[in-house]
This record gives structure tokens, sequence and C-alpha cells, in this order.
């Protein structure tokens, strides 16, 4: 029953973050379970997602002349990119979600 399982604890595996969107981030696997066919598994990784405990950007004004009529305009910038942090996170998946980490 065990040959079913492609991996086994403590492997280092990719795992795609959302299904067909082929962004993967790197897992480890905490357990494997065979008491379902295909197995499943679990295992722990680190995705970046934004900050959202920091306060909202305001956008930045910038100021520039008109060449030769010596009116200021004021622009929006638009805002910068969101923040983001690292967050650690432990799931459950199926085996097609997973593939094996290349060999550098």
């Amino acid at each position: 029953m065990a040959d079913r399982a492609l991996f086994k604890k403590g492997d280092v595996v990719l795992y795609e973050l959302t299904k067909g969107s082929n962004e993967y981030a790197k897992a480890s696997i905490v357990s494997v379970h065979l008491d379902d066919d295909p197995p499943y598994y679990t295992i722990k990784y680190t995705a970046f997602e934004p900050d959202t405990t920091q306060a909202p950007s305001k956008p930045v004004a910038a100021r520039s002349s008109l060449s030769g009529s010596g009116a200021v305009v004021e622009e929006q910038q638009s805002n910068p990119k969101p923040v983001l942090k690292p967050v650690r996170h432990e799931k459950q998946t199926i085996q097609a979600r997973l593939k094996p980490v290349p060999e550098s």
C-alpha cells in the first residue's frame, strides 16, 4: 500500500499554490496519509502574501511646472506595490498538486 505514495515524510517538493496557476512554493512533507486513494499529504510551506497589518499607502503627489507658463501642476502617482511578508502554512493536499524539486 505504501508504494502508492510518490513522496515520503521529510521530502522537499514543489506545491502548486493555486490549481492551474503554475505558481509553486517549496514545501516539506510532514506526513503521508494512505487511508484514501490516491494518498494525500500534510505539507508545510512559506508563501509571500500582502502585509495587511500596515496602513494603506496614500498616493504621492508630484509637483511639476508646465514649460513656459509658470503654473504648478500636482499629479497623483500610483500606489507602490504592496509589502509582502512570509506566511507559514500547514495544510493537507493531494498528490496532483505536488511535484519533485528539480535537481540542480
